[in-house]
């Protein structure tokens, strides 16, 4: 609502990952470019966090306008929707919200650019047609790598290596760790990551200066059998409504710039939930 209501078209489309997680992509498309920007959102954040009411302030309204097909993911247990195709899985918390940083980087974003991958070759040969007057002329990514053999995940690496269209990725805290994570995967396999263009706002990171009460707390609650317990009952923090979710990155956005001190204390404690 908050595209359409600003002017601009939207679409939403649904990517399962292999191990079965239904996500979702939102999609401001430019069907016709070829140059395609997936944006991805970090921790306690989704596509919303690259969305406001103008171009200007909204990086996912500015590309748009610059001409890019943009496209703005959504990971799993982002609090839109929680899908999955096992229902048991879907219904059973400790089971859902069992997940890390990898399925995130190996799981996630493969999923994503796939499903970005077909859409645009799909969208680009139909655009190839004379009827549609746009002649078709595919152009090689600029960084090729020896494809693996690897079945599916070869495929994909064939296909990323000779895509007819560029594509960046901008992502944010969590979403920048996962897409370095995925960059590096794929290169160290052999595998291009069809990345033409790789921006990082904050990525997270793993700080091993850290006091001493963190670490005492890490070996209390974090290890192989008090975690997995704990799981079962707190799964993770979830805002319940839309309108929450809203007013929650409202005053966010407020504390950043009229508040910078209260809005890096409130950024602390968020980090430490």
């Amino acid at each position: 609502r908050v595209i359409r209501d600003a002017g601009y078209p939207y679409e939403q489309i649904s990517v399962t990952t292999d191990d079965g997680y239904v996500l979702t992509l939102d999609r401001l498309p430019n069907k016709r470019s070829r140059k395609v920007v997936y944006m991805q959102a970090g921790l306690l954040d989704s596509s919303v966090g690259w969305l406001t009411e103008n171009c200007v302030s909204s990086p996912a309204l500015a590309a748009w306008d610059r001409g890019f097909d943009v496209w703005l993911g959504n990971f799993r247990g982002w609090a839109g929707a929680r899908r999955h195709v096992d229902n048991e899985v879907r219904n059973t918390p400790w089971l859902y919200w069992s997940f890390g940083l990898d399925d995130h980087a190996l799981g996630d974003i493969p999923a994503f650019m796939r499903a970005i991958d077909k859409t645009k070759r799909a969208e680009l040969a139909a655009a190839e047609r004379p009827e549609n007057g746009m002649p078709f002329q595919p152009q090689v990514a600029e960084r090729e790598v020896a494809q693996g053999d690897d079945g599916d995940n070869s495929a994909l690496a064939h296909g990323l290596s000779e895509k007819p269209y560029s594509l960046a990725i901008m992502a944010h805290s969590l979403g920048g760790a996962a897409a370095l994570l995925y960059a590096v995967h794929e290169r160290t396999h052999g595998r291009p990551d069809g990345i033409d263009h790789l921006v990082l706002c904050a990525p997270a990171g793993f700080h091993m200066d850290v006091p001493f009460f963190v670490r005492v707390f890490s070996l209390v609650f974090g290890n192989a059998v008090v975690a997995p317990l704990i799981v079962r009952h707190v799964s993770a923090l979830y805002i319940p409504s839309r309108v929450l979710r809203l007013l929650f990155r409202k005053v966010m956005l407020d504390l950043e710039h009229s508040m910078p001190a209260a809005s890096e204390l409130f950024g602390v404690i968020v980090g430490n939930l």
